[in-house]
């Protein structure tokens, strides 16, 4: 009903623990600095899109959080460029934002 209630937490320092967290169906909170296209993407915000962070942008691109779900293993042709890993997330700004929501 639009609330929740952490009973305990673990914390997840680096990309290689937030990875490992998701990999245990255990959902990982976020707070990290913005760029243009997490503004405006249809559900895929990749690194090589990523031009600018916290210049012309509004006060969450300073620092905003988002909710990791889970993970898509990216195909190979994008894996040198992007990584292993789509990391899932959930965002607060509603079903407008992203796919519904989310994005990878």
């Amino acid at each position: 009903q639009g609330e929740v209630k952490v009973s305990e937490f673990e914390e997840a320092r680096t990309i290689a623990d937030v990875v490992e967290k998701l990999k245990q169906n255990k959902p990982v909170v976020v707070a990290a600095k913005l760029s243009e296209n997490f503004y405006k993407n249809k559900g895929v915000i990749l690194l090589k899109d990523s031009l600018s962070t916290g210049k012309k942008l509004d006060a969450h691109s300073l620092g905003h959080a988002f909710l990791a779900v889970g993970l898509i293993e990216l195909p190979e042709k994008l894996k040198e460029s992007e990584g292993n890993f789509c990391i899932v997330i959930a965002n607060s700004w509603g079903k407008g934002w992203g796919a519904g929501g989310y994005s990878c």
